[in-house]
């Protein structure tokens, strides 16, 4: 027998923080808690929710998940889940001194992320132009790493480093995004190298940008990722 999410009428996947909610509207009220976000509503709260409207004007929809019993306490239990802002390298034997040395720099890497992403915020869901700011962010880290961790890098022609750094960049950001998402043991989120994560659940909020006017909007935005993948 399945049960429809109390907030938006959709599929429940379960009970979330005391009520029979879906997946989505268990984030959006994890990550408004987690966050202590405060909310407008255009319509001077009344939205219809089960509605386009009412689920894109986050003010009611948050409204209603407390009028339905979604408890604010069970949250803070819950926030661990997604871990601290710590190294995934995890010091292990390797059999050569090649790998040895690639651990090593490995390593340096990970602290110098620590030290570049210290003062962000605790772990969070982004958007895409938050995510954008990060790996652009994180592009300049890697560069600066391999330039100082590989030796005969630094002597290359220049265009010939640039193909490589272009070559190697998305392809190894890639790889860490699925490691971090193994050791967890989650598949309905993306890890990026700052500790925040992408919601893959729940895409619109992902091209969801609440300070600009979008030329396409939320839903038409992730309709064309999709299709790039069938």
């Amino acid at each position: 027998m399945s049960f429809n999410c109390e907030v938006c009428n959709s599929n429940s996947s379960g009970i979330h923080f005391g009520a029979s909610v879906c997946r989505a509207c268990s984030a959006f009220f994890r990550r408004s808690v987690s966050r202590n976000q405060e909310y407008s509503c255009r319509r001077n709260g009344d939205c219809k929710m089960g509605t386009e409207q009412g689920i894109m004007c986050k003010k009611c929809r948050f409204v209603k998940c407390e009028t339905i019993g979604m408890k604010k306490d069970s949250v803070q239990k819950h926030r661990d889940i997604y871990g601290k802002r710590l190294p995934i390298f995890q010091p292990i034997s390797l059999p050569t001194p090649f790998l040895n040395q690639i651990g090593g720099m490995y390593k340096k890497l990970e602290l110098d992320r620590i030290e570049v992403y210290q003062s962000y915020e605790p772990p969070r869901y982004v958007n895409y132009k938050q995510n954008i700011e990060i790996l652009l962010r994180e592009f300049y880290l890697i560069s600066d790493w391999i330039y100082n961790s590989f030796i005969g890098y630094a002597a290359l022609p220049t265009d010939q480093k640039d193909v490589l750094i272009r070559h190697f960049y998305f392809q190894f950001l890639n790889l860490e995004s699925g490691f971090r998402s193994s050791q967890r043991r989650r598949n309905d989120v993306w890890f990026l190298p700052s500790g925040d994560f992408i919601d893959c659940v729940n895409l619109e909020s992902f091209f969801h940008d609440p300070d600009e006017i979008q030329p396409i909007s939320s839903e038409e935005a992730v309709r064309s990722i999709v299709q790039s993948f069938i």
